[in-house]
């Protein structure tokens, strides 16, 4: 089984969290999860369910809005702006890159969204000036996400920033 660990040393005794990539429904509400989670305490083993913390105001749809400081207009791309749909429930990615359809996976861990390798169709737009530009900025990366003034900003690894509006 593969698990992410997280130990901590304190004054009071070590903490070991081992967070598994499996489902898990909580036996108390019902509630399903998509990781389980065991915690020791000083030698005492805890299991239950659970997932990353993130911004609950990330789920929905994302409409692009700038790539750095170029702002893209509708009519550069054949299905308009480009948009993303994050469903953090699902832990999944739709939307369109301005011509094809988009999917893919993400985690959100805190303040940074890992992006799954992502996948599209494959139709010919002609006049699409920035096709595929922002999938591949983001398709397998770990990123800084943080929101300003109701946008959507995502901080990429190569210091270039994408901003989206809700959708």
């Amino acid at each position: 089984e593969r698990a992410t660990s997280y130990t901590s040393k304190a004054t009071n005794g070590d903490i070991n969290i081992l967070v598994y990539q499996e489902a898990c429904t909580d036996v108390l509400s019902g509630e399903k999860y998509n990781k389980k989670v065991v915690v020791t305490v000083n030698g005492k083993r805890y299991e239950g369910c659970g997932q990353h913390l993130f911004d609950a105001a990330l789920n929905g749809k994302w409409i692009l809005q700038k790539i750095n400081n170029r702002l893209p207009t509708p009519t550069d791309f054949a299905k308009g702006l480009p948009l993303i749909e994050l469903n953090l429930q699902q832990e999944k990615l739709s939307g369109h890159d301005g011509c094809n359809s988009i999917f893919g996976g993400f985690e959100v861990w805190g303040s940074k969204i890992k992006f799954k390798p992502m996948a599209s169709t494959k139709m010919a737009c002609p006049g699409n000036k920035n096709e595929n530009e922002f999938t591949h900025l983001l398709s397998g990366q770990t990123i800084d996400y943080y929101f300003k003034d109701g946008q959507l900003y995502f901080y990429l690894p190569d210091d270039s920033i994408i901003i989206f509006r809700k959708g």
